[in-house]
C-alpha cells in the first residue's frame, strides 16, 4: 500500500512538472524596432484593461516596458495577422513565405505592430500585423475606429 502511494505522489509531481513547462511560453503584443542577424528589438504593449498609455508615442509604445531583445529561433513561425483595436482581439493569418528572409520582413520600419510568442529565451512565434491580406503594407500604428453618427 505505501508502495502505491509513493508511486501516484511521484507520478502527481511528474505531471505537475509537465504541465509548469509546457505553461512557460509567453505572448506579447509589441512594437517592432528592428530585425537583424537573428535578433528582434521590440518594445512591449501594455495591453491589460485599464492600462494608460503616454500618448502619441511619448516615451515609447503606450505605457510598455523599456526595449528588450531576444535571439529568433531557427524554425520561427512567421505569419501576417490582424489586430481589432475596438475589442483588442488579435487574429492570427497566413504564414509568411520565406519567413524571416523574406523581403517584406526585412524591409520592416520601425514602430510596426505584432506579436510574438517566446519560451523564456527566444522568439518561437512572430505575427506580424499586415493591412491587406496579401500581407505586404505592414500596419506601424493600428487603425482608428470609425466614427459614430
Amino acid at each position: 500500500m505505501g508502495r502505491l502511494r509513493i508511486a501516484a505522489f511521484s507520478f502527481a509531481l511528474t505531471l505537475l512538472a509537465v504541465m509548469v513547462s509546457s505553461s512557460a511560453a509567453d505572448e506579447s503584443i509589441v512594437t517592432i524596432q528592428k530585425i537583424e542577424n537573428g535578433t528582434i528589438t521590440f518594445v512591449k504593449r501594455n495591453t491589460e484593461a485599464g492600462a494608460k498609455g503616454k500618448g502619441k508615442g511619448k516615451g515609447g509604445a503606450k505605457g510598455g516596458a523599456g526595449t528588450m531583445t531576444l535571439p529568433v529561433a531557427s524554425d520561427v513561425q512567421v505569419t501576417t495577422a490582424t489586430h481589432t483595436r475596438r475589442t483588442g482581439a488579435f487574429h492570427v493569418g497566413t504564414p509568411v513565405g520565406g519567413g524571416l528572409k523574406n523581403s517584406t520582413v526585412r524591409k520592416l520600419e520601425p514602430g510596426a505592430m505584432a506579436r510574438i510568442v517566446t519560451d523564456g529565451k527566444q522568439v518561437i512565434e512572430l505575427n506580424i500585423v499586415f493591412d491587406d491580406e496579401d500581407g505586404t503594407t505592414v500596419v506601424a500604428v493600428p487603425p482608428k475606429p470609425a466614427p459614430k453618427k
